[in-house]
This record gives structure tokens, C-alpha cells and sequence, in this order.
């Protein structure tokens, strides 16, 4: 929030703000952007990075579903999600490790499950697919797509 309100001043590409919020209350925070400059009516970009793996199932597809529901065409959707697909057993061992070290559920889904969120919107390339896939030039010292254990998207309302 400290860096968000630093921003406040603007830039020639447009005006910053934000809502201190809770995610759980998606119809709160549509409400709060509206004492924004943010207008919605206008496309607009809405990051849900890490964030609907904190939920359980129905949770998660309401909070999307609402946060989505309220945005203009154009706008762009931002997505990553733990995935419960790694293939290897390390990968696996880590996230159930950074579940118990957490003390709070975390719940892994796959591609498919992933995908249903973004269902309706026009994926921007590369798609859905492992975080280690959205740099592939650059994959110098990365791990292999086996190693990854996120999903990540762009996709922009029609």
C-alpha cells in the first residue's frame, strides 16, 4: 500500500489508485473503486496474482467471477495460481511444505481448474501455462517446465 500510495501523483500514461480491501468482499471493492478515479466503465487491468489459491472452490469462482464480472471490455485479466500438477515429487514436497509453514490452507488446482476461471476471455500468448513458459529466451538457469509449480495468464475481456 505504501508503494501504491507513492504512485498517487500519476504519470503521463495515466492516473494510479488503489482501495485497501478485502478480496473476500469482491462486491466491497467494486464498490470502493467507485470513489476512485479508477472507472470502470473503462478497460482496465486487475492482477490476481497468488491470490485464488487461498480459497476453497466456490470462494475462489466468486471472488473472480465478481472482480471479472465488473470490468469493461478491453480490460485485462493477470493470473497465477499454484498448480497441483507439478510432476516431479520435489515440487510436491515443496508446496506441501509451504502449506504447513504457512499454517493456512492452500488450494492447488490444475490447468483445467485454473483455465475455468478464465473461461471467456481471449488468452494472450503464450496462454495459460507454466510460469517458467512466459520468458522461454531467457530460460538461462530457470528450471524446466517439470520444476514449475504455477500457472500464469493474460487474457483480455471481449
Amino acid at each position: 500500500m505504501v508503494h501504491a500510495r507513492a504512485l498517487l501523483t500519476g504519470t503521463d500514461e495515466g492516473a494510479v489508485d488503489y482501495v485497501e480491501a478485502d478480496v473476500r468482499d469482491p462486491a466491497g471493492i467494486v464498490a470502493a473503486l467507485g470513489a476512485t478515479s479508477v472507472d470502470l466503465h473503462e478497460p482496465v487491468g486487475l492482477v490476481l496474482s497468488a491470490v485464488l489459491q487461498e480459497f476453497p472452490d466456490r470462494q475462489a469462482h466468486d471472488v473472480a467471477g465478481k472482480l471479472i464480472a465488473a470490468l469493461a471490455p478491453g480490460s485485462c485479466v493477470v493470473l497465477s495460481h499454484h498448480t497441483a500438477d507439478p510432476v516431479d515429487d520435489t515440487s510436491r514436497s515443496m508446496l506441501a511444505q509451504v502449506t504447513v509453514n504457512r499454517g493456512l490452507p492452500l488450494w492447488l488446482r490444475t490447468w483445467d481448474q485454473v483455465a475455468v476461471f478464465l473461461a471467456g476471455l481471449d488468452l494472450i500468448g503464450p496462454g495459460l501455462v507454466s510460469t517458467v513458459r512466459w520468458r522461454p529466451d531467457s530460460a538461462d538457469g530457470r528450471p524446466d517446465e517439470r520444476e514449475a509449480m504455477c500457472w500464469a495468464a493474460v487474457a483480455r475481456l471481449p
